[in-house]
């Protein structure tokens, strides 16, 4: 200790995120094609995303400091509209963003949709990998559980009834 003094202490560490950065966004599937699929993962240990001098930070929502960001990608394979939701179980006031690329435009955000949780419903196109970033408002860090649903043909109905060997009932 500092000039000869000792005690306890601790020393908290918290890693940096590897979706820390877009390029790096973890690839993410849709919870129709997987029931019950979601994605937790926390934003403590991340830093800013920087994009160069024409777009230095990015934020969403016109900024709230909310420039501590992890990134996550999903492609969908049906062209339909898609819910990319924080609504579940997220720990913290957090914010949202959908991209169209790592140096592209922001085609939503959201911060509060469902109480202190984001949610952007959203017709994505079939085969256009799309960019999800997720902070915290006003710097805020913490624990979160990414859903996505839609954009894999959502609509399996079956019209006319079959029987168990095939047949038109």
């Amino acid at each position: 200790g500092y000039d000869g003094t000792w005690g306890k202490y601790t020393i908290k560490v918290n890693a940096t995120p590897a979706n820390d950065q877009c390029e790096n966004a973890i690839p993410v599937a849709d919870s129709v094609l997987y029931p019950g699929r979601t994605y937790s993962g926390s934003t403590a240990g991340a830093t800013p995303t920087l994009l160069g001098p024409a777009n230095p930070l990015v934020t969403s929502n016109g900024g709230n400091n909310d420039t501590l960001d992890v990134w996550y990608a999903y492609t969908p394979t049906v062209s339909e509209e898609v819910t990319i939701s924080l609504c579940s179980a997220s720990l913290f006031n957090a914010t949202m963003g959908l991209f169209d690329a790592c140096s592209g435009s922001g085609i939503a955000s959201n911060d509060d949709a469902c109480v202190l949780q984001p949610q952007i419903t959203q017709e994505l196109t079939a085969g256009q990998t799309y960019l999800i970033r997720i902070a915290g408002w006003g710097g805020l860090v913490g624990d979160y559980t990414l859903t996505v649903t839609g954009g894999q043909g959502t609509d399996m109905r079956i019209e006319k009834p079959f029987d168990l060997i095939g047949h038109l009932s």
